[in-house]
């Protein structure tokens, strides 16, 4: 239960996996509490560094897959999206090549184009499946994600927030981001905002029967110096009869978009 004794483990258990590439500053986790400074990760193409992590947990059932998360507060982390990933060499698997019938186990080449549309498409939920038993009452999550832009440009720069929590078995979590970008001046289009709710229902600790998100964006730029405005709103359902998808898309009072 030493904080010195804890980091020492987390960087040898990083150190031993081939490939990982990360860092940690300093773990100090007691029976209910965990905290993390100074964490990097980078993975394909992406990195992740968190200043500090803040989470109050039930530790000794986390370790046995019951993760029931009181408390979640992670700010001013960044997701940069920007490193550049190496490409895979021309002998490797699927490169420069589509994958032959019997690859993708397609036994009738005449019923190839049927049989490959049922193997892409099984339903959302069942991908949703979590390899633990999930609950969280509160999350408060503050920080930006990088992203590339046009050649010759700056990265964007997303400031994104996340509050909410009641997420759990036979309960429907709630949830309130927002992002915004600021793009350069001079671009048709220099400011992005978006917010919104998104809300989760779990019908076990490890799967969920309902998903929904509701958005509201605008854009603002010598384009539109008015400001123009899209609103969306996204559902999922999960029942014995299958799974069911609405997409609802609107501006300024008119639908562009109605999809069941």
């Amino acid at each position: 239960f030493t904080s010195g004794f804890q980091t020492w483990a987390v960087r040898k258990a990083i150190a031993s996996q081939p490939g990982l590439v990360a860092s940690v500053g300093r773990v100090n986790a007691g029976l209910n509490r965990v905290q993390v400074e100074q964490f990097r990760l980078t993975q394909a193409g992406t990195t992740l560094t968190l200043p500090s992590l803040d989470a109050e947990l039930p530790v000794f059932s986390a370790a046995s897959r019951n993760v029931r998360i009181k408390k979640l507060v992670a700010k001013g982390w960044t997701i940069d999206l920007t490193t550049p990933v190496a490409s895979a060499s021309a002998g490797s698997p699927g490169f420069g090549r589509n994958p032959a019938p019997a690859e993708a186990g397609i036994t009738n080449p005449a019923a190839a184009p049927a049989q490959t549309a049922a193997a892409v498409f099984q339903g959302v939920f069942s991908q949703l499946k979590l390899p633990v038993d999930l609950a969280v009452d509160a999350v408060e999550l503050d920080g930006e994600i990088i992203l590339p832009v046009a050649a010759g440009q700056p990265p964007a720069r997303v400031h994104v927030t996340l509050t909410g929590g009641q997420l759990g078995a036979g309960r429907e979590g709630k949830f309130t981001f927002s992002a915004t970008t600021v793009l350069a001046p001079t671009a048709p289009v220099n400011t992005l905002s978006a917010s919104g709710t998104l809300a989760a229902a779990m019908d076990t600790p490890r799967t969920f029967s309902r998903l929904a998100a509701r958005i509201e964006a605008e854009a603002r730029g010598p384009q539109f110096p008015q400001g123009t405005k899209l609103s969306a709103a996204l559902t999922a359902g999960q029942a014995n009869a299958g799974e069911s998808y609405t997409v609802v898309i609107e501006t300024a009072g008119r639908k562009l978009l109605a999809v069941q």
